[in-house]
């Protein structure tokens, strides 16, 4: 399970720092605040969706990661309202690209690489 978290926390930095260098946001303080918002949602999704999948109920399991990434994004969103200087786009509008991604290639290396 640490694995997993270690795993799922690397490569979400690697996409949002990524996707946030494509919108041009290059002041240190703002891809510090991107890194920021992950390190402290990240794990907690990880590890929350983990400990569901013992169950063994994938419905349940799909459920609980939808509600969280919502919420992740509202989290996200304040974060970056909160911290980020001269965000050319709304904050949440920001968290929802940044974390629609990260989830859509989680779901992609879910489907084909560890399925």
């Amino acid at each position: 399970m640490i694995e997993s978290l270690i795993i799922s926390l690397i490569l979400t930095l690697i996409i949002e720092v990524t996707l946030a260098l494509l919108v041009n946001i290059r002041d240190e303080d703002n891809i510090f605040t991107v890194i920021f918002a992950s390190v402290v949602t990240n794990p907690i999704v990880v590890f929350t969706v983990n400990m569901i999948n013992l169950l063994n109920n994938y419905v349940l399991t799909r459920v609980v990661v939808y509600i969280l990434e919502i919420l992740v994004v509202f989290a996200e969103g304040y974060i970056f309202k909160k911290y980020m200087k001269n965000l050319r786009m709304n904050p949440y509008l920001f968290a929802l690209y940044l974390n629609g991604f990260s989830f859509f290639i989680g779901e992609v290396i879910n489907i084909f690489l560890i399925n």
